[in-house]
């Protein structure tokens, strides 16, 4: 296969990899990006004109990817055409992302046509950024970003980016993969994929796309398979959706087996430290510290691994999917995932332990159990270990993990991939079953009806997975940061939160339970209501905030995804000097995905209004939809609470509205509302119509 550049010369692969060599027009011979012609085995596709489809802000012309196995080539083009200038702003500027360190980035063209005429702009200077967005958990991402800055683009232009990915890695060399799914933010014209490699090498795909057409050709030894669909409306991904019950998708791969990628690294992942005088010598210490009890022995490795060397996430571009010598991480004391699992394994395996390192996929799911094996499938690395107590699962990258180590028998994970011999398919990784994940909210409302303030007193206490991460939040931000969550947290019903000295805090790891308690003066708690002339209070709980999954729509296909494992509850007490009975009826809402409950209480003199919400399932069938929309609209209702006062100082008026009471929901004509004065209006009408009443019945009678 030959590159060709813009000067016309061109440059074999056979004895130039890459194309490179000074075949491309570019600054520096070293760059990630070269501009060169499209490879001769690229079959370029015609682009077709069509119609706007409503006020679609960009036009898909055509959206083509094409692989050549035998070069691990990723060709891409896509032309759009911009309708609006919204999508002038968005893709005036070519953002093509490139890992240096793992793969070269071949530019073809970058052109816009209008009005007839076409320019080119594939020379436009790279302006090169890195943004490293997960820098705060300590993960350093080492793609880059080449941006080409399109200075004359406007609306109604066409524009047209044509471009090859190069993988140049030696680790899974041999191994490709092509990735085809149905949904487009932007109606499109014409779509394409393909796939081209020797006749007679592996080939799996899995996965159908509706309305696409396939068509298979072998020319010169190479088999081209195609896969083409025309006219292709917008079609947007529901939201919400559970992440095992992906979009419809076609996946296209040559790896026969889960077990070729562990065997592929196992040929270079070494578990054998070059110099381990030093890590005997601590084997040596945790010996004699842990008086040879296995759960101590654990708990010493974990504090050693887990603690003591820095997690500092690198991607494969700049470390390499290769893991440094275990001495030399262990000297430097920091490493990225693999580095810490496999430094703990082998600290596990020569204190006795039975310890392996698994790959799993920390966005995948259960979904990962229905795709191809491929290289890319994997991207972070956690550890199996097997004490006479069970079975154990442990990422040592998770510093802030509470509970006892020895009761660690699940990851959020579903399925890994161990690394070890005769390893050739996933394995399922224990969930927790819906335990854990709690969250109770204890607060105390003062209320005063003269200022229309309200002091607020909370004790919020987090379980399980709610607790790691505010123990992580306090290890990153300190106080500020328990601050800032509390007051974003209680936002939803205690709106102008002023918090103004530090909350306590007290973190068991044991119980792992993180507890926070706060108080804070909102300002404008009370607000007077002019049409039922008196005063309103908010008592809704705001520890559901986040926690329910709104339903915008009744007619999905695809099931709805809610947050589970999840428990909450909330109990408020108001005091106020009106308040003195606990008559708020108690509600249960209740379907196959979550149960609700609220009612209310006596505390001592005051009245206590108390929630409690647990999720059943961590979705809900498409069908039930409409029924869980209602169910969750009762739900909402029953948590907008307010609670009317009477008013001070200000001159009372009346409201025929039967809404102005529990929650501005249905009206409960059965329950008093708590803390109402009688209107006086409506004493002196009855008296005077019961004397009227009196009068008539003398007159009739004598």
């Amino acid at each position: 296969m030959d590159f060709k550049t813009t000067a016309g010369d061109s440059v074999s692969l056979a004895r130039h990899p890459l194309g490179l060599g000074g075949v491309c027009d570019v600054d520096s011979p070293d760059s990630p990006v070269r501009v060169c012609a499209v490879p001769d085995w690229v079959r370029r596709s015609k682009v077709m004109d069509c119609r706007r489809q409503g006020n679609a802000p960009v036009t898909s012309l055509l959206r083509e990817q094409r692989v050549f196995v035998p070069d691990r080539a990723h060709y891409f083009r896509i032309v759009n055409r911009l309708e609006s200038a919204q999508a002038v702003q968005q893709f005036s500027n070519v953002e093509l992302q490139v890992d240096p360190e793992s793969e070269v980035l071949l530019l073809h063209g970058v052109t816009v046509f209008r009005g007839g005429a076409l320019t080119r702009h594939e020379r436009t200077p790279v302006e090169w950024l890195r943004r490293e967005e997960k820098l705060g958990a300590n993960v350093l991402d080492g793609t880059v970003c080449a941006v080409l800055v399109l200075k004359d683009v406007r609306t109604g232009d066409v524009l047209d980016v044509e471009y090859t990915r190069v993988d140049k890695r030696e680790l899974f060399a041999n191994m490709v993969a092509l990735v085809q799914d149905e949904a487009f933010p932007f109606p499109v014209g014409r779509v394409l994929a393909s796939w081209t490699d020797a006749a007679g090498k592996t080939f799996r795909s899995v996965g159908k796309l509706a309305g696409y057409t396939y068509e298979e050709t072998e020319e010169g030894g190479l088999v081209t398979r195609e896969w083409k669909a025309s006219d292709v409306p917008a079609r947007l991904a529901e939201p919400n959706v559970p992440s095992d019950e992906a979009d419809p998708f076609m996946q296209c791969g040559n790896v026969s087996s889960w077990g070729e990628i562990a065997t592929e690294l196992l040929e270079k992942w070494s578990m054998t430290p070059a110099d381990r005088s030093q890590l005997d010598r601590e084997v040596s210490a945790i010996r004699e510290e842990s008086a040879g009890e296995a759960p101590r022995v654990l708990a010493a490795v974990l504090d050693r691994v887990g603690r003591s060397v820095r997690y500092q996430a690198v991607s494969k571009g700049m470390l390499g999917l290769v893991p440094e010598d275990l001495g030399k991480v262990w000297e430097r004391k920091y490493g990225d995932c693999k580095e810490k699992t496999m430094l703990m394994v082998w600290f596990l395996r020569e204190l006795g332990f039975e310890a392996v390192p698994v790959l799993v996929n920390t966005k995948a799911g259960r979904l990962i159990r229905r795709l191809l094996p491929w290289s890319g499938a994997f991207d972070h690395v956690v550890a199996r270990v097997r004490t006479n107590r069970g079975e154990l699962w442990i990422d040592p990258t998770d510093i802030y993990r509470g509970g006892d180590p020895n009761s660690w028998r699940t990851l959020p994970f579903a399925f890994g991939l161990p690394l070890m011999s005769g390893s050739d398919d996933l394995v399922p990784i224990p969930d927790d079953g819906g335990v854990g994940s709690v969250l109770e909210v204890r607060e105390r409302l003062k209320l005063d009806s003269t200022s229309l303030a309200g002091i607020s007193m909370i004790e919020m206490t987090f379980f399980g997975g709610r607790a790691d991460w505010l123990r992580a939040l306090f290890d990153r931000e300190g106080v500020a940061g328990l601050i800032n969550f509390t007051k974003a947290l209680a936002d939803a019903g205690r709106r102008g939160l002023q918090i103004d000295d530090d909350p306590e805090w007290h973190d068991d790891l044991d119980l792992n339970a993180f507890r926070i308690k706060a108080t804070g003066r909102i300002p404008d708690m009370i607000r007077h209501d002019s049409e039922s002339g008196m005063d309103l209070v908010s008592v809704a709980p705001f520890a559901f905030n986040g926690v329910f999954v709104a339903v915008a729509d009744t007619k999905r296909m695809r099931p709805l995804a809610v947050v589970h494992p999840c428990e909450v509850r909330h109990e408020v007490t108001v005091e106020h000097p009106s308040l003195r009975e606990a008559d708020y009826p108690r509600r249960i809402v209740e379907d196959e995905a979550m149960r609700f409950e609220c009612g209310s209480r006596m505390d001592g003199t005051y009245p206590l209004y108390w929630f409690h919400y647990r999720s059943l399932a961590d979705r809900v069938d498409p069908k039930r939809i409409a029924r869980y929309k209602i169910r969750l609209e009762l739900v909402f209702k029953a948590v907008d609470i307010f609670l009317r006062l009477p008013v001070r100082g200000r001159r009372p008026s009346s409201s025929g509205n039967p809404e102005h009471g529990w929650g501005g929901g249905p009206s409960v004509p059965k329950a008093r509302v708590t803390g109402g004065s009688v209107d006086a209006r409506a004493v002196i009408w009855f008296v005077f119509l019961l004397l009227f009443l009196i009068y008539t019945l003398i007159r009739v009678f004598i």
